[in-house]
């Protein structure tokens, strides 16, 4: 009798431990950290996106002084070591070009910085947060995804770099793409005006000193000065003398809303994308 007692208290006991220790199995289990996204913004291009948090971001002005090429670039982490005699590692880049007045199948099929030429020739349409959008695939060092539009007077070119199809870089792009925001409709920037005025050289800005080289413009009847960009008449209608009394008629692209530096270091109230001009 004493044998069984004395065993009933040792079942019991392990049942007391028993619940004990899946009472407390909870409290226990280390707490996983989820890592949440990182959230860009640049207002100045007017553009923001999501992106892992395993990703280091860097950017900056590309080219020469002047050029209009900005680009923001995202490694993975384990990616972004230094190496030796060898290209940058695979990852994800913003491009954004100053809009030449091209459009963006022009820009896509005549710019080098399309790396259209690098594809087989094709593209299909789409859309980033509302706005136009061509994508397409090229090949270079690695394989790579590109998507680009115009916004806020600008070609933004967002492409992902592989090796594989398979490399985790290729989903994070295409989440990074769904999550862009675009601060204000293109259309919002650029105004129908008529300026009637004298050819001259563009004057320096306060900030800037008198060049060598004349950028062609119009100084017009309300004293201000316009650049005058006309891609997009034909040769022999272009001008290019200054003093010639004429009327210009396009789409005014406020200084305010051109993000490229090259144009701030003269003191003009913007470009004018010409499409029609009379001698007077």
């Amino acid at each position: 009798m004493r044998k069984l007692a004395v065993v009933l208290g040792v079942i019991l006991l392990a049942l007391v431990a028993t619940y004990v220790y899946f009472l407390n199995a909870d409290k226990n289990v280390p707490e996983v950290q989820v890592q949440s996204d990182k959230t860009y913004q640049n207002d100045r291009y007017g553009i923001s996106f999501t992106y892992p948090n395993d990703y280091i971001l860097s950017e900056g002005e590309r080219g020469a002084e002047g050029s209009g090429h900005y680009a923001i670039v995202l490694v993975r982490q384990e990616d972004a070591a230094p190496r030796e005699n060898s290209e940058g590692p695979p990852g994800i880049t913003i491009d954004i070009y100053q809009d030449a007045g091209h459009g963006l199948i022009g820009w896509l099929k005549n710019s080098d910085q399309s790396n259209f030429k690098l594809s087989d020739g094709t593209f299909a349409s789409t859309t980033v947060s509302g706005a136009d959008a061509v994508s397409y695939h090229w090949s270079g060092l690695y394989e790579a995804e590109d998507t680009a539009f115009i916004h806020n007077g600008n070609v933004i070119s967002v492409a992902v770099t592989h090796i594989t199809n398979t490399d985790p870089q290729i989903a994070d792009y295409r989440k990074l793409l769904a999550s862009f925001n675009l601060a204000s409709p293109a259309s919002d920037i650029y105004m129908p005006a008529t300026f009637t005025g004298v050819t001259a050289c563009l004057p320096p800005s306060a900030t800037s000193t008198q060049s060598s080289e004349c950028a062609f413009g119009i100084r017009a009847q309300d004293g201000n000065y316009y650049a005058l960009d006309m891609i997009d008449i034909v040769p022999e209608q272009r001008l290019s003398k200054t003093g010639i009394r004429v009327s210009v008629h396009g789409m005014l692209v406020p200084i305010e809303a051109i993000s490229s530096d090259v144009w701030r270091k003269y003191d003009v109230k913007g470009i004018v994308h010409v499409t029609e001009v009379t001698k007077l």
